[in-house]
């Protein structure tokens, strides 16, 4: 049975998501507008949609896979959660460059210097190239670092439904064959496996 996800459009030109291929577990989502905050640099994608949902399920916001085609940003939130029946607020997503503004900005700088002619590179000092660097970090967010513009798709919507579990405190945990190995124990413990299975082969073979 197909669940219902209400969405409210804030403004006139937003979408509502879409699934862009049968089968597909995250809807679309199209941002309405792009905002730079300069202050935590990050890139503000707003979409125009609020949601409800029903009871007992929740809604994450994710990248699309696509996203190394735009630059090299990530959401600075990994993944968005949208609690069930609560959040009504506008869905944004917030992207920020791994590149940092200040290195964003010499890097135009000196684009800007190098298309310059010899003779003014040759009559102006590295006062001016610093001056350049300056303007640009100061007038402008670099815009060319934004991963996505208004009306493109800046990330998907995956709703999921959920039980609410209950917490019992225990001393008494059930052993198993990994039991305490941390990151990294599951190859270990497969690679162990192999070898015995391998070694128990070989001896009946024998």
């Amino acid at each position: 049975m197909k669940k219902t996800v209400k969405f409210k459009k804030l403004v006139p030109e937003a979408e509502l998501p879409t699934y862009a291929h049968d089968g597909d577990i995250g809807l679309d989502v199209k941002c309405t507008s792009v905002e730079y905050d300069r202050v935590n640099d990050v890139y503000i994608y707003n979409t125009g949609l609020a949601c409800e949902t029903g009871g007992h399920m929740g809604i994450l916001g994710m990248m699309k896979s696509g996203i190394y085609k735009k630059g090299d940003c990530y959401l600075t939130n990994a993944v968005g959660l949208i609690d069930s029946d609560q959040y009504r607020g506008e869905i944004k997503f917030i992207y920020r460059s791994r590149v940092p503004i200040w290195l964003r900005a010499m890097h135009e700088a000196i684009k800007s210097w190098n298309s310059r002619s010899w003779w003014y590179r040759f009559t102006h000092n590295f006062n001016s190239l610093y001056e350049e660097f300056r303007s640009i970090y100061v007038e402008c967010a670099v815009s060319d670092y934004a991963p996505y513009a208004a009306g493109d798709v800046c990330g998907q919507l995956v709703p999921l439904t959920f039980d609410q579990v209950e917490i019992v405190d225990t001393q008494d945990l059930s052993e198993t064959e990994r039991g305490e190995g941390g990151f990294g124990s599951t190859s270990e413990h497969k690679t162990k496996t192999t070898t015995r299975k391998k070694s128990k082969k070989s001896k009946e073979k024998n």
